[in-house]
């Protein structure tokens, strides 16, 4: 019950007082402070005092993820940048990039950094999907169905991309027609 969420959130507490290099206590910290206490601007604090000390790329992620949460969108995506500079393979934060600036209805730039990823990992559908969406967001209807199609070329199970590309063609969605 209760008791034992305050034991929990007292013992977090204190192992984040003994050991704040630590990477566990500082993730429970954050999660304290930006769950249960509704506190994003502190938990983004604990996390940057972690950062200085020590790098960790999840601890970065989740700094990047917090920031987002905050609202503190442009803070958020020049950490993204610091991390690629630094890590220019790491696929995984140009495709958060991706997909904030596709959030963000910034096509152009969510298309530019979707193509990095598929150079990168040219064989992952998703990123085609992902430019599959961007294309078709932004009317470009013939792109985005070669997108969609490139997509299943590596993933043919891929039921909704199947479906986005029929609606894309204009077609109903295959389980619309057995109504």
């Amino acid at each position: 019950g209760r008791n034992e969420n305050e034991k929990i959130l007292s013992l977090a507490e204190r192992g984040y007082q003994k050991f704040p290099e630590s990477y566990e206590f500082v993730l429970m910290k954050t999660a304290i402070e930006s769950k249960v206490n509704s506190n994003n601007a502190r938990a983004i604090k604990v996390m940057e005092k972690y950062l200085k000390n020590n790098y960790s790329e999840a601890a970065a992620n989740e700094l990047v993820s917090l920031l987002f949460d905050a609202g503190e969108v442009q803070d958020g995506l020049k950490l993204l940048d610091e991390m690629i500079e630094y890590n220019s393979i790491a696929v995984g934060f140009l495709n958060t990039k991706s997909l904030v600036q596709y959030n963000l209805r910034n096509y152009t730039a969510a298309e530019r950094i979707t193509k990095e990823c598929i150079e990168i990992c040219p064989y992952v559908g998703a990123y085609y999907v992902r430019l599959g969406e961007i294309y078709s967001d932004a009317g470009k209807t013939d792109q985005a169905i070669e997108a969609y199609e490139n997509a299943i070329s590596f993933d043919p199970y891929d039921y909704d991309t199947h479906s986005a590309i029929r609606l894309a063609k204009g077609k109903k969605d295959i389980f619309m027609e057995f109504e």
